[in-house]
């Protein structure tokens, strides 16, 4: 990470995986749902760009405003047609042929064509436009070359008339058409994002349900829906808009939320779940959601990097069930790998991370620092929501009791993202 050769943590906690928490029926006193849905997140996005999207924060949006060939269908991980009105895939599993609907225009009224979604998926494969769907968009034809700079050419990705996109793989890869689901598979108008202006960050253009009405800094962001959009328009009426307010403090949006300010909140204040839920059971809901809460270390820098057994002396310190349990009151559960619970690769019966404060000592003296001697502060990195503040101090303290300091960096989600990707970190 940027500033120092010891950053700690590039991640908010311990490994947990969350669910969803949201009271999502019409507040005491608001009379009637309005056809513009009001809620409350905590901060602006990071970005309003697909392919510089990965916070969830960032992502909230980029689902609204942007559609792809194909979409996950409601409440599943299957993919259903979007912009392609379907497709097929050669024998071999190498070659995705998609045809278009007919008679799509992106929010400007602009039509949408296959060179916009070849333009869109080279563009998810270029440096110069701070992407961050290498990863995604891999198993395409050509991509390592074509991200290196080494050509111009993607063999992968080719569009061989107005209404028809072909996508090759190097390998066939099963899973692909989840990648085009996510925000790697967003659609942007061509003649829009090759502006060098890049107005587009301001002011983005999709083709998906919603578009942008107004973005008023730190205040809110208005998204009206879109009349030309493909679906059509829900029995009983749906949504004429979404306006998205943010509310940094939980209290403050749970006040929103009693007086008729908003119609859900997602986030309790920390520690009063339980009341709420016994004061206000009929507004009161979770499920799952396909989330991962983790510590990340730098292992590309010292004192990691190199030292697989200083990271596993720290990851037996740290009483995860403590968290769930206490901190996160229950609404969560330990996480016992990368991919939670309902996400393909789940692996059902692995074990969770063990919590075992004499292991720790020992590994932690095994890695060369006994006691935590020699061991400098540790830079942790974490975003200042309420929340994450309670879990930093247990961190504090199960560290500390096997000789590990912590050196905290609290900040806004927007520069935390930032530091995630600095020198030193995934770009």
């Amino acid at each position: 990470m940027r500033h120092t050769g010891r950053t700690f943590a590039a991640g908010i906690m311990a490994v947990v995986a969350v669910a969803l928490l949201s009271c999502d029926v019409p507040p005491p006193q608001q009379a009637a749902r309005e056809p513009v849905l009001r809620y409350r997140l905590d901060q602006p996005p990071n970005t309003l760009d697909p392919v510089r999207a990965g916070d969830n924060n960032s992502l909230t949006y980029i689902y609204l405003i942007f559609d792809g060939l194909v979409e996950y269908a409601p409440g599943t991980v299957d993919v259903q047609p979007a912009v392609a009105s379907s497709w097929t895939v050669s024998p071999d599993g190498k070659v995705y042929t998609f045809a278009l609907r007919e008679g799509l225009t992106f929010h400007n009224g602009m039509p949408v064509t296959a060179d916009d979604v070849v333009y869109s998926l080279r563009r998810g494969l270029t440096k110069s436009a701070q992407s961050q769907k290498r990863d995604f968009l891999a198993p395409l034809a050509g991509s390592g070359p074509f991200w290196d700079g080494e050509t111009d050419k993607l063999p992968g990705v080719a569009a061989p008339d107005a209404h028809t996109v072909v996508l090759t793989l190097e390998q066939p890869y099963p899973q692909f058409l989840t990648v085009l689901a996510s925000e790697a598979g967003s659609i942007v108008p061509r003649k829009v994002y090759e502006d060098p202006e890049q107005v587009y960050l301001r002011q983005p253009v999709g083709c998906g349900p919603f578009k942008i009405a107004s973005f008023e800094p730190d205040i809110a962001i208005t998204l009206d829906r879109f009349p030309a959009h493909w679906k059509k328009r829900p029995t009983g009426g749906g949504l004429d808009g979404i306006r998205v307010r943010f509310i940094r403090d939980a209290s403050t949006a749970l006040e929103e939320y009693r007086t008729g300010g908003i119609d859900f909140t997602y986030e309790l204040p920390p520690g009063q779940r339980a009341r709420i839920q016994t004061e206000m059971p009929a507004h009161f809901h979770h499920g799952q959601q396909l989330w991962i809460l983790y510590l990340a270390f730098n292992h590309r820098m010292a004192p990691f990097k190199g030292n697989p057994t200083l990271r596993s002396a720290i990851a037996h310190a740290i009483d995860t069930d403590y968290i769930v349990r206490n901190l996160q009151e229950g609404k969560d559960w330990v996480a016992t790998g990368v991919i939670p619970p309902g996400m393909p690769g789940h692996v059902e019966s692995a074990p969770p991370w063990q919590y075992d404060v004499e292991k720790a000592r020992a590994l932690l003296a095994e890695a060369g620092y006994p006691g935590g001697a020699g061991l400098p502060p540790l830079d942790y990195l974490t975003n200042e929501t309420q929340g994450f503040r309670r879990i930093l101090d247990r961190l504090t303290s199960d560290l500390g009791a096997i000789g590990v300091k912590l050196n905290p960096r609290e900040m806004d989600f927007g520069a935390f993202l930032g530091e995630l990707t600095a020198q030193g970190g995934p770009r």
